[in-house]
């Protein structure tokens, strides 16, 4: 079915790819031309790493990423170099249903790494996992951040929250934050 709507006379702005999907849309005739200009993708499971590759081969141009990722698989390669080779990626969500992985998994460094290349551009970022790194204090130009840490996960390292400064940001929505931080956060809003 899906063959019959990529053409080299489509353009495609937007995909979502859901649960169980294993089509592998790099390998259908015309998807370089129908994809390469994608400006929002969501992705929801956890689907085969490789279509992700496959559409990073071809996408470079979107503005808008969701992740609703049921459980992260161990291989993360195409979540990572989907968002890496993004140009002008202004809003990402990245979002799982927490089933007891380790909220220390080496896979949420890397994302901060890579999330870090685009802090020129991003402007909108939704996260729920306690982050690992300092990543937050070079995303400077944030309009609007939500950070919703899973309830399982019990906060006692708030340090790589702390001394953030956010100068233009206009909305702020958390959930599990250590009120001190939130407090503080909120104090540096009020004198930008």
């Amino acid at each position: 079915m899906l063959k019959l709507f990529i053409n080299r006379d489509t353009k495609f702005t937007h995909l979502s790819i859901y649960i169980n999907y294993d089509c592998q849309l790099y390998q259908i005739s015309g998807t370089e031309h129908c994809f390469s200009e994608l400006e929002s993708f969501c992705y929801t499971g956890n689907s085969d790493q490789n279509i992700l590759e496959g559409l990073a081969k071809i996408c470079k141009s979107i503005k808008k990423l969701v992740f609703d990722i049921i459980r992260y698989p161990t291989d993360n390669s195409g979540f990572i170099k989907l968002i890496e080779v993004q140009k002008n990626l202004n809003d990402v969500c990245i979002f799982h249903i927490y089933d007891g992985d380790d909220p220390n998994n080496p896979f949420y460094k890397t994302l901060e790494e890579i999330l870090i290349k685009h802090a020129n551009t991003l402007k909108y970022l939704r996260i729920d996992w306690k982050p690992i790194t300092r990543f937050l204090s070079y995303l400077v130009n944030l309009l609007s951040l939500e950070i919703r840490i899973p309830y399982l996960v019990y906060y006692n390292e708030p340090d790589n929250l702390k001394n953030l400064s956010f100068p233009i940001l206009r909305i702020l929505k958390v959930r599990q934050i250590p009120s001190k931080i939130i407090t503080n956060l909120i104090e540096k809003l009020s004198k930008s």
